[in-house]
């Protein structure tokens, strides 16, 4: 099962997007898994700058 939580003003298909790359990685991961998705970190230098 992937899981995905929506942010404000993000799609709906942003969110199946994001809940269907964590259910991909549960599969990779074996059999009867859960996996949230987690977005990757914001590099410092791009979160200074507000990008």
């Amino acid at each position: 099962m992937g899981l995905a939580v929506s942010a404000p003003g993000a799609g709906l298909s942003r969110l199946m997007r994001d809940a269907d790359q964590a259910l991909y990685e549960a599969k990779r991961a074996g059999r009867d898994r859960v996996r949230a998705f987690t977005p990757a970190p914001v590099p410092a230098s791009r979160a200074a700058n507000g990008a």
